[in-house]
């Protein structure tokens, strides 16, 4: 015995020795300043020819990753483009040069409008490149060596990562019945031998098309009509708040990859149609909606090295808004830029800086050089989900999380559109459901990048389906940044702090001459922030099984969070040195049930936020996660048993 207990003994000497320090402590940041306010670490310089001033007077940025991190490979900021955190499509393969930018001179692509944004016409040959000599026969060839993505490969032949099976005749067009072995008879969402399908829909003669596509939507399809209710009787604007989500953008890396294989689709869906003739009696695609979709062209200036960029359309939506807003309140928006007056801030990342620099374009004009912005890597203010160690194990990584999106893409009337949008298609058996991922999303990037144009992809879905859709990307959002889960709210609350004492300084005599303050972050920060004010709360939480209930839900991100959305508050002081605040929501008033049309006295502000403000200490993040289990840890309890068992035997 004494012999077995010397040599567990020696043992957790072994592990002692080998696993005694645990340098792993964490760094923690400073409580007295959580947002890093009082320090500079970049040296903004006035001179606007330093090439080094990054957050100066260098306009859009060049090639920056001034953190040394990769800003694109784990953006955790895109989480409703479903490249970080779910890998649906198992593309973990990424070879791209992630601090590659696009044309440093021309980042904007004023001079090659790339998604025709400012053409009124509907000529879709020339959107489409058919008279193109980008999109003709000889760039198609697969046995062009030149060719920009394949090299003869351009659909990945690994069969491990071919979620389109370009390896196989799928199609066999010898022997449907081959078909079949592939896809099976009786897969989940079954097969579609019958000759109708949905309801008649014809989409390119739709007047009146469904423009709502969740986080995806396009700013220009709000109605942005507030009328005159920013003026307030007896009362001046002395101080404004903006949080502001960046504009429009390109897909990230892995969805470009995804999209660009929409080509082989493509192809299938011709074949379906004048081959096959497989389209269904009922629900086909009606002739002018399959010549749009036949004539579609991938666009080969969307690379992966400009994955996430902000567009011209976004660079539009954030200069406009701020012309807007300024000629709302004249009274805090000068003409004349000064340092004192103005804060801006953004986070790590080339479109929010990017849609910082549009946006002090559309404030300020020429002047705009002469306008600071301030970012930190390790942003707790505007980037708190990336930081937070708490909300990554109990949400980000949490199954629990899209537990009820899961439940709902089970669902009957899930499962119905999948499988009719293949039979619109003209697809004899239903294919995976990612595919159907991947139409909705190019859909909605077209309409986002210009919502005046119809997008091909959009005609495989009518409007009911397009809803089904919206409302899964919901139930998303509402369980990962929004009221599903408690800790959202938490996590949000620093926004609404700095927004708090920014004003309550004004109110107290104590203001140091800041009249506007700006702030461009992601859409998560922003619902995080709705969440712990209150805001778009529905009575009900949004479940997989209570879609039809949820009709006019409050949490919609079509209306709430799409591109370029913004929350901003307004100080107003009134007669008898009162104040008073108005929220505004994408250009709308906020309706509390405290307050009238919108407008709030300070005192129901101060009652309605006090509790989280003097409560919202980031801290938790560190110190309320539950450890992880460490070798060390396993050698100290050996070690102490050990010790216990060695000690009453002796």
């Amino acid at each position: 015995m004494k012999r077995f207990l010397l040599l567990l003994a020696a043992m957790a000497a072994v592990y002692c020795q080998q696993f005694g320090d645990n340098p792993n402590t964490g760094t923690q940041y400073n409580r007295d300043d959580p947002y890093n306010r009082d320090q500079n670490p970049y040296n903004r310089d006035n001179n606007s020819n330093n090439r080094d001033n990054q957050y100066g007077n260098t306009p859009y940025g060049n090639n920056r990753d001034q953190y040394g991190n990769n800003q694109y490979g784990n953006n955790n900021s895109q989480r409703y483009d479903n490249n970080n955190n779910r890998d649906r499509y198992n593309n973990n393969n990424n070879n791209y040069d992630p601090n590659k930018r696009y044309n440093n001179d021309n980042q904007y692509n004023r001079d090659n409008n790339t998604y025709n944004f400012s053409s009124g016409n509907n000529n879709y040959n020339q959107q489409y490149g058919n008279n193109n000599p980008q999109y003709n026969n000889r760039q198609l060839d697969n046995n062009n060596n030149n060719r920009q993505y394949d090299n003869n490969n351009q659909y990945n032949n690994n069969n491990n990562n071919d979620r389109y099976n370009t390896n196989n005749d799928r199609f066999n067009t010898n022997s449907d019945r081959n078909f079949e072995e592939q896809y099976g008879n009786n897969r989940q969402f079954g097969n579609n031998d019958n000759t109708e399908c949905c309801e008649e829909y014809c989409y390119t003669d739709d007047r009146e098309p469904y423009i709502f596509f969740a986080s995806k939507t396009s700013y220009e399809a709000l109605d942005k009509r507030s009328g005159f209710q920013h003026n307030i009787p007896d009362c001046t604007p002395v101080q404004m708040w903006s949080l502001n989500r960046h504009g429009t953008r390109l897909p990230g890396r892995r969805t470009i990859e995804a999209l660009r294989k929409l080509q082989q689709i493509q192809q299938e869906i011709v074949k379906n149609h004048e081959e096959r003739r497989s389209y269904p009696d009922k629900g086909r695609l009606c002739p002018k909606d399959y010549d749009l979709l036949k004539r579609w062209r991938w666009n080969d200036t969307i690379r992966e090295d400009r994955a996430s960029d902000l567009t011209s359309e976004g660079v539009n939506e954030l200069k406009m808004l701020a012309r807007r807003y300024k000629a709302k309140f004249p009274q805090v928006l000068q003409e004349q830029y000064n340092e004192r007056s103005y804060y801006f801030q953004y986070t790590d990342t080339d479109r929010t800086h990017d849609s910082y620099q549009a946006y002090i374009d559309g404030l300020f004009n020429q002047e705009s050089y002469r306008v600071h912005g301030t970012s930190f890597p390790d942003d707790r203010l505007l980037k708190a989900f990336d930081t937070c160690r708490a909300y990554k194990e109990q949400v980000k990584y949490n199954p629990r999380t899209y537990e009820q999106h899961r439940l709902f893409t089970e669902r009957p009337e899930y499962r119905e559109l999948v499988s009719n949008v293949f039979k619109r298609l003209g697809f004899r058996y239903t294919l995976n459901a990612s595919i159907v991922d991947d139409m909705y999303d190019m859909c909605r990037f077209e309409k986002a990048w210009n919502v005046l144009k119809p997008s091909p992809w959009c005609s495989a879905f009518n409007k009911n389906q397009l809803k089904l859709l919206e409302y899964a990307e919901d139930l998303i959002s509402y369980y990962e940044a929004g009221y599903g889960n408690e800790i959202n709210q938490k996590v949000g609350c620093g926004p609404l702090k700095d927004m708090y004492e920014r004003f309550q300084k004004t109110v107290d005599g104590y203001g140091d001459g800041n009249k506007a303050t700006f702030l461009f972050t992601h859409s998560d920060t922003i619902a995080a922030t709705l969440s712990a004010m209150g805001i778009a709360k529905d009575p009900q939480p949004l479940r997989a099984d209570n879609y039809y209930q949820q009709t006019r839900r409050m949490w919609k991100q079509s209306n709430i969070l799409p591109y370029a959305s913004n929350l901003v508050a307004v100080l107003y002081q009134c007669r008898s040195n009162s104040y008073k605040v108005m929220f505004y929501l994408n250009e709308q008033p906020v309706e509390f049930p405290e307050c009238q049309v919108g407008l709030c006295n300070w005192d129901v502000v101060k009652q309605k936020y006090q509790y989280t403000v003097d409560n919202c200490n980031m801290g938790f993040c560190d110190y309320n996660s539950a450890p992880k289990p460490s070798s060390p840890l396993l050698a100290f309890t050996i070690s102490a048993i050990v010790c216990l068992l060695f000690n009453r035997a002796w």
